[in-house]
């Protein structure tokens, strides 16, 4: 898929100020893994002021419910879906995207957050691991592993200059495999090779 909103250059992560920000964007619900991302949230030691905001439709009520038990509460948003204008135009106001999933094809919001700069927290399911290359512009962890996306939350928010290089080399990541044109010109040598098949 294309990712049409790459921008023009990489947000500059140097010039945010704490608290870092945590963004997830997606239904709430088990299949997207935001109870896992609550509890790692919750289980993570931070050594600079971090805040979690999670934006999706779904059980609402659920997710407000383990926020509320979470001895981070207050260091945690939850709102409401979005319009996707709206979201793209906030992405580069936030450091870090966590999409722990349980179930990908091929997952637009990562190819957003790496398209603004941002690096992401993923897990090895389904095109992750063709979207993210682990430990360059991002981390998989394995999905329900809740203490491996606790470790990688600490790596990322406790190291800017981590945040910065993993952004830096998102953003050309996503510019070089998803850019329109990118993606347009890998279709067209795929019709040409079935053309020569039949």
């Amino acid at each position: 898929n294309p990712g049409e909103n790459i921008a023009s250059q990489a947000v500059d992560l140097s010039q945010h100020s704490e608290p870092v920000k945590v963004v997830f964007s997606g239904r709430f619900g088990d299949r997207k893994g935001v109870l896992d991302l609550v509890k790692a949230f919750d289980a993570a030691v931070f050594e600079v002021p971090v805040e979690l905001y999670l934006f999706g439709d779904g059980e609402v009520e659920r997710v407000k419910a383990a926020v509320a038990q979470s001895k981070k509460k207050d260091l945690i948003h939850v709102s409401g879906w979005l319009q996707h204008d709206e979201y793209i135009k906030r992405l580069p106001e936030f450091d870090l995207l966590v999409l722990p999933s349980y179930a990908e094809r091929f997952s637009m919001s990562l190819v957003e957050a790496l398209g603004m700069g941002l690096p992401v927290i993923s897990t090895f399911v389904g095109g992750t691991a063709e979207v993210v290359e682990d430990g360059v512009c991002g981390l998989l962890c394995n999905p329900g592993d809740i203490q491996a996306i606790a470790r990688a939350l600490e790596k990322i928010v406790n190291n800017k200059e981590l945040r910065m290089q993993m952004g830096l080399a998102g953003w050309n990541r996503a510019r070089s495999n998803f850019s329109p044109d990118v993606v347009l010109n890998k279709l067209e040598r795929v019709y040409e090779n079935s053309a020569y098949c039949l």
